[in-house]
């Protein structure tokens, strides 16, 4: 991503995960970049010969644009949620994950999408446990959670609002129903995929 007020891309969207065990409930599961969406997005987009709505990324020159090849691959950058809310967010994880550990800085990291000779591409990461039974107990933390969920989950709901959701809880929804009927891809994936397969001398089948 772009630095408040700057163009240039020399900050990692960052993400941020945090999982909460429940006891009854499903855990609660929290995982987004800081980026709008991800450079992946993008691509996919592009792929589609879609537009991207303004306000997901930048040029090369820093304006806004609906073209997602203009937006990453094309040397524009991802733009931060919320502004510089956002912005600041990655700036002090970058800093957590990348500074304080004696990794890489985002500028200094391979690309994902480009092969490295030396096989080590410096993605840093930065992870924190903390232990209920350090605190009210492991199964008075779990009982807690599932009485904060169904709190949330029965309180007053917007016009037109059907359920009140809990993070993770659309994925694993998403994941039941997938495991049950498969997954969709497209043909362009398809192809893809085969092409791929045929390069490392593995045969894929795909089922209509």
């Amino acid at each position: 991503m772009f630095p408040w007020g700057g163009r240039e891309r020399i900050i990692g969207n960052n993400p941020l995960a945090y999982a909460i065990p429940a006891d009854r409930h499903p855990p609660i599961v929290l995982d987004f970049s800081l980026s709008v969406v991800s450079s992946g997005r993008l691509i996919l987009t592009r792929k589609k010969g879609e537009k991207i709505p303004l306000g997901w990324a930048v040029d090369k020159d820093g304006l806004p644009t609906d073209d997602p090849y203009e937006g990453y691959e094309g040397g524009g950058s991802l733009a931060p949620v919320e502004g510089h809310k956002g912005y600041g967010m990655a700036l002090v994880n970058e800093m957590l994950t990348a500074v304080l550990t004696g990794g890489k800085l985002t500028r200094q990291i391979k690309s994902l999408y480009e092969e490295d000779p030396s096989g080590i591409q410096g993605t840093c990461h930065s992870f924190m446990a903390l232990d209920p039974d350090c605190f009210v107990g492991r199964e008075v933390f779990k009982k807690s959670i599932d009485a904060y969920i169904q709190t949330t989950k029965e309180s007053a709901k917007a016009k037109g609002t059907e359920e009140i959701l809990m993070p993770g809880e659309p994925e694993f929804r998403t994941e039941a129903r997938l495991l049950k009927e498969g997954i969709s891809l497209s043909l362009t994936k398809i192809k893809e995929l085969t092409a791929l397969g045929e390069s490392l001398g593995i045969s894929l089948r795909f089922m209509d």
